[in-house]
């Protein structure tokens, strides 16, 4: 995506490493569920572009400062745990 490296479960993104972080595609409800639980997630917006719903997007600090590991093996565990969303219908791949 944009040059970053990116994850793709047949042949679509899944994961991508941004400069700040790590953007997820997992279900809406799932997304929803993980932001209610705590699990600090953001609006995932790729170079000001809307991402929609079924994206999400996982923050990490700064080289310099500690990162919780655990919360983002967590995170992906859940927010991959579920089939990524079929493309919405009408739209050209």
């Amino acid at each position: 995506m944009f040059g970053y490296p990116a994850w793709f479960e047949y042949g679509r993104m899944r994961l991508c490493l941004m400069e700040g972080g790590v953007g997820i595609k997992s279900d809406p409800g799932v997304i929803r569920s993980a932001r209610d639980s705590g699990i600090p997630l953001a609006d995932f917006v790729p170079l000001g572009r809307d991402a929609g719903r079924t994206w999400t997007f996982f923050a990490l600090p700064a080289a310099e400062e500690p990162w919780d590991e655990e919360a983002l093996r967590f995170t992906l565990g859940l927010l991959l745990s579920v089939p990524a969303p079929e493309r919405a219908a009408g739209r050209k791949p």
